[in-house]
């Protein structure tokens, strides 16, 4: 009797141990899906937001140098500061856009630091060849690449023996244009060009401008200047930023003790500076919001007020050559532009629709 009370009193324990470990097992499954749709809502809304967010670096003047050795010696020695240039723009490529996630790099001018280059008097034609070696580096890319001419980019080098200076010739500019079209893609349809980026509903709108030649009235010439105004023409109100190389000297708007030239006016432009050239479209379209440039070597930015009352952001990126932080984050969303301080995701400027 007492046995099969046993036996019974085990049995019970036996199905309650049982129904205890299905009632487990449920509520720990449960919690694994609970945990899993967390997961995967979490990593969705993730997406969501890097999909509303688009980021592009900026950065200037890498002057990539090749056969530095086989140009004149007295050039040479003014330019092996520039040695290592190539890596230092390979370097940037291979570790700066994976570790912030860009989606595109963005170069305004002074990719090479010579078209043509004189060498020895002992050799017969003047070293060249310099797009055709810099094409390796825009191909080996894993980010898009969108670059802008400067002025080294289109001129020859020579050397004034007397005084031991280089001399800026640019008379082969054509012959470089050439060349960088057949060469890069980005420069397919022309020398300037235009890219769009939807983030949300906001489409924004990149002009990608030529300005390295030197003999204009103007930062850019007239033909370009009436595809500007065709192209702004086209989308409306929507906002813009402009790339290119050569800056409009302004003096220290922001009070921050770096000027963007120094000695120059806080109040520029005045009235009569909009009459004409891309300062009069910029004061009649107060969709443009920003001008990305080089040049200087040097990191500054101004807010720009123009005639028209709006402020126009020009903000300069300083020489990749002269250090690898040389490289802003610009991050665009459906209602503002964010730029970062130069080598940090830190925003310094922050720019409304």
């Amino acid at each position: 009797m007492s046995d099969n009370l046993i036996i019974n009193n085990n049995i019970k324990c036996y199905s309650y141990n049982i129904g205890l470990s299905k009632n487990l097992l449920f509520i720990l499954n449960r919690s694994i899906l609970l945990s899993i749709i967390i997961f995967f809502s979490s990593i969705n809304l993730y997406a969501q937001v890097e999909k509303d967010t688009v980021k592009i670096l900026h950065i200037s003047d890498p002057h990539v140098v090749y056969q530095l050795s086989k140009t004149h010696p007295i050039f040479a020695g003014l330019r092996k500061h520039l040695i290592g240039s190539e890596d230092s723009l390979n370097n940037f490529l291979k570790i700066i856009p994976p570790k912030v996630n860009a989606d595109a790099v963005i170069i305004t001018g002074d990719l090479i630091d010579y078209y043509k280059a004189e060498i020895s008097k002992e050799c017969e034609t003047a070293v060249s060849n310099q797009v055709e070696q810099f094409k390796k580096i825009y191909e080996n890319s894993k980010v898009p690449l969108y670059l802008t001419l400067g002025n080294h980019d289109i001129s020859y080098y020579g050397v004034n023996e007397q005084d031991s200076e280089k001399v800026e010739i640019q008379y082969v500019a054509k012959e470089a244009k050439a060349s960088f079209i057949r060469n890069i893609e980005c420069f397919r349809n022309g020398t300037y060009y235009k890219k769009k980026y939807t983030v949300g509903k906001t489409n924004y709108h990149l002009f990608f401008l030529d300005n390295g030649y030197y003999n204009l009235n103007d930062l850019f010439d007239p033909i370009q200047l009436d595809w500007v105004r065709d192209e702004l023409k086209k989308i409306g109100n929507e906002p813009v930023l402009m790339f290119f190389h050569r800056y409009y000297p302004i003096g220290d708007v922001n009070g921050d003790g770096i000027a963007i030239k120094k000695n120059r006016p806080t109040d520029w432009p005045k009235k009569q500076d909009c009459s004409s050239g891309m300062l009069k479209i910029i004061n009649e379209h107060k969709n443009i919001k920003a001008m990305f440039v080089g040049h200087q070597h040097n990191n500054s930015w101004e807010g720009i007020k123009f005639p028209n009352g709006q402020i126009v952001y020009e903000i300069m990126t300083s020489a990749l050559f002269k250090g690898t932080n040389n490289w802003r984050l610009i991050k665009f969303t459906e209602s503002n532009i964010l730029v970062s301080k130069p080598g940090i995701l830190e925003t310094e400027i922050k720019i409304s629709n």
